[in-house]
């Protein structure tokens, strides 16, 4: 997938009040509590953007240059990993495409990024 740099995110889900617990019900429990602290240490609100899909790996979220860099196989035509998947999100850069590279054009003074296990079985090359 090309990098496309003119995409852009529709965020259709307003700003919420951490004190509202059911709005935070979708949000990571460590990007939340990591955010707490900044805001305990510095009296500066945090806003807080997820750009998460469970279960996948971690060639899903970066460039094709990145992919390229760490000597990662190409991914076959139709990607191995997506077989029997609905959806595309298991092959490479798709997310990165749809979820992060459109956030480059936005301030920001940090990001705190977890990564899960879906690659536990696989990918040596990372």
């Amino acid at each position: 997938y090309e990098e496309d740099d003119d995409l852009d995110i529709v965020l259709d889900v307003p700003w919420s009040d951490p004190s509202e617990a059911d709005m935070l019900a979708s949000m990571s429990a460590i990007c939340f509590l990591y955010a707490r602290n900044i805001y305990l240490e510095t009296g500066f609100p945090q806003g807080l953007v997820a750009s998460d899909w469970g279960g996948t790996p971690i060639e899903s979220w970066v460039t094709g240059q990145v992919l390229d860099s760490c000597n990662v196989p190409a991914s076959p035509e139709p990607c191995s990993i997506c077989e029997g998947c609905e959806g595309e999100m298991y092959c490479y850069s798709v997310l990165w495409n749809a979820m992060i590279n459109p956030l480059k054009r936005n301030f920001v003074k940090g990001f705190l990024w977890y990564q899960g296990e879906t690659n536990g079985g696989y990918g040596g090359y990372l």
